[in-house]
């Protein structure tokens, strides 16, 4: 019922224990037997039970000797209060904040800035990091991979939490705990670090310091009482302006800021173009982010923000941006929403460019030559990391166009193209021995490329850092075992119209890092083959000849394992077409993928409701007997 307050229960004794260990040794949990010993008693018995406690001492010790952790735990000063599970657990998070380097403490602070429960997206997050200077670089190592390292140091550290992707187990985000975001800002306000006003939530709001606000966050309307607040603290001070779901009323308050690095406007929807009119003024600035607002335009004076390294435009009314922005020779990422906003054919100006989103569409003839410029100086960014577009008409000239300018850009880590046309891409170009995309490649999206055949550039010897890849291709046993044997692929989503059989397959020979595996338009199937001991991998798209056998599998034959890693498989059944051939929906081989844990399947509704029930009771009682009892999730 609301308002009341529910006390949850501690871990046992033995959970705990299972927490804490599994935090300390990781992956090689497995092989050890942890030993019961008194310095690890007494440090469980102050965390008494609690989640976090546990898993931010445990953070706290990794990598140090045992025979200092004593030490540690005399250093907390671990106290006898009347609610001392709950004091416990701030001193170890605050012993905990004070361990860290100065430089992550303050990375750190920065997130106090947001809203409590509030998904914070790391690339955003790291870009802010790099604006303010929180980022020190180091030579040879680029600032947004040194904001990585600090990123997952805090996650590591247990100061955040990760947020991992259901679809493909990537961290884009991460939550800061109640308590850890209640420690930050209060050191916050004393360091007069970031200066809060909330509407919706006054318990939170941190006082104008008198000398004047460093960094300025706005929650939750606040805008409707800035005017008289801003009277009462000096805002020539503030570095870093922030506003979550605010109105504006008349203007925003950008002639007032004279030092401001970070001007970042997200979920304002009274905000208009007439507010930025003194943009030009903040000369100092370095990031600018104005999600999910209607903002139709940017002033041409952007030109004059020599410094701005971050410019994001995500859900915006922009369709065309503003030429002055190939001033902007600093510019480092170009966020824009790849649903609506046109590229420009003079992108190749903005050398730096290491992150760049943006559509490749026309709707006449000069749009049309912007989106063939654009193709063409695309390769010219030689520091692109991070490229996402969708696209629209693109012929066989812009295609190729297109595979050339990827093949230039030989730092490129992610790539994610979406072509609408839904027609069958080019490839020529693609299929080529001599094409090759960067060898730094870990994401490889390329949704609705429909390609004839497996492009020769994804390969182990052409994509050796590969971690995910989405595509859409008719293949051969050879082609699917190229996939197989990439090394690092962790995620895959193949949508394929062919049958085709890996014989041979073992733990060790294919996929053996896969962990998310979606097939939406095809049948799979893993089948023993006693004579040998190994086990064909099967995928029928459910109108050539089945691959595999129709009889009942034999439950006395124990189970081999493949694909050791995989946590998550999602396959199509056509019923009907599996009725034809006698084949049997328990038949699937499940049982040798030993660390599955999520099953999803797509029912073809084409038979009728009895056989669709009889499909569903096989499979759940396919799940049940997986030693794992992975969870099934049926869609029709």
């Amino acid at each position: 019922m609301g308002g009341e307050v529910y006390k949850i229960q501690p871990l046992s004794d033995d959970n705990s224990r299972k927490l804490f260990y599994a935090r300390i040794y990781g992956d090689e949990m497995r092989s050890i037997e942890y030993q019961l010993d008194e310095t690890t008693n007494k440090i469980l018995k102050k965390c008494a039970g609690i989640p976090l406690a546990i898993i931010t001492m445990a953070s706290l010790l990794v990598g140090k000797p045992k025979e200092i952790w004593c030490d540690v735990i005399t250093s907390i000063g671990f106290g006898h209060e009347v609610n001392e599970q709950v004091e416990n657990t701030k001193k170890i998070l605050s012993y905990s904040y004070y361990d860290m380097p100065s430089y992550l403490r303050t990375c750190l602070l920065y997130l106090s800035v947001f809203p409590e429960d509030h998904t914070i997206s790391k690339t955003f997050l790291i870009w802010r990091w790099i604006a303010e200077g929180l980022i020190q670089g180091k030579p040879g190592i680029c600032l947004f991979k040194l904001g990585e390292q600090c990123f997952n140091d805090l996650i590591n550290r247990s100061m955040v939490q990760g947020v991992e992707s259901e679809y493909d187990g990537l961290v884009r985000s991460c939550h800061v705990h109640d308590m850890v975001l209640d420690l930050i800002r209060s050191i916050s306000t004393q360091e007069n670090f970031v200066t809060i006003l909330d509407n919706g939530d006054e318990s939170s709001v941190s006082p104008p310091p008198s000398g004047g606000a460093r960094r300025l966050a706005l929650h939750a309307n606040a805008m409707v009482h800035t005017a008289h607040q801003g009277k009462m603290m000096k805002m020539t001070q503030v570095r870093s302006f922030i506003t979550i779901s605010c109105s504006f009323g008349n203007q925003v308050p950008l002639s007032s800021f004279k030092v401001l690095r970070v001007l970042d406007m997200c979920d304002c929807e009274d905000l208009k173009p007439s507010y930025l009119v003194h943009l030009d003024n903040l000369v100092h600035l370095r990031y600018l982010r104005l999600d999910s607002t209607s903002i139709d335009d940017l002033p041409n004076e952007i030109g004059a923000l020599k410094h701005l390294q971050t410019l994001i435009l995500c859900d915006t009314e922009i369709r065309k941006l503003t030429p002055s922005i190939s001033q902007l020779t600093q510019l480092v990422c170009l966020n824009c929403d790849y649903l609506g906003t046109l590229a420009p054919n003079w992108i190749g100006k903005l050398t730096s460019l290491e992150e760049l989103e943006v559509s490749i569409y026309f709707t006449n003839k000069d749009e049309e030559d912007h989106a063939r410029g654009f193709l063409k100086e695309l390769g010219s960014l030689k520091e692109l990391r991070v490229f996402r577009s969708r696209l629209y008409k693109m012929d066989t000239s812009m295609q190729i166009d297109l595979a050339l300018s990827l093949s230039k850009l030989h730092k490129l880590q992610k790539l994610d193209l979406w072509c609408s046309s839904f027609e069958r891409f080019y490839n020529a170009i693609w299929g080529q021995a001599g094409f090759v995309l960067s060898q730094h490649l870990q994401v490889l999206t390329l949704r609705s490329f429909m390609f004839p055949c497996m492009p020769s550039c994804i390969s182990a010897a052409c994509l050796p850092n590969l971690i995910s890849l989405h595509l859409e291709v008719d293949t051969d046993e050879k082609g699917l075992e190229f996939l197989g044997r990439l090394p690092e692929l962790c995620h895959l989503y193949l949508a394929t119209d062919s049958t085709v059989t890996i014989s041979n397959f073992s733990a060790h020979s294919y996929f053996r890092k896969l962990r998310f595996f979606y097939l939406p338009v095809s049948m799979i199937q893993f089948q023993l083959k006693e004579e040998d001991s190994t086990v064909s991998f099967h995928i029928w798209n459910g109108t050539n000849a089945m691959p595999f056998g129709s009889s009942k599998k034999d439950s006395n034959v124990a189970p081999y394992a493949v694909m050791p890693s995989l946590e998550k498989l999602f396959s199509r059944i056509d019923v009907r077409a599996l009725k034809d051939v006698k084949g049997y929906f328990s038949n699937i081989g499940l049982e040798y993928l030993p660390s599955l844990r999520k099953v999803e399947v797509e029912i073809n509704v084409s038979a009728d409701d009895v056989e669709v029930a009889e499909a569903e009771a096989a499979l759940t009682k396919t799940t049940e007997v997986h030693p794992n009892h992975p969870t099934l999730k049926v869609h029709k």
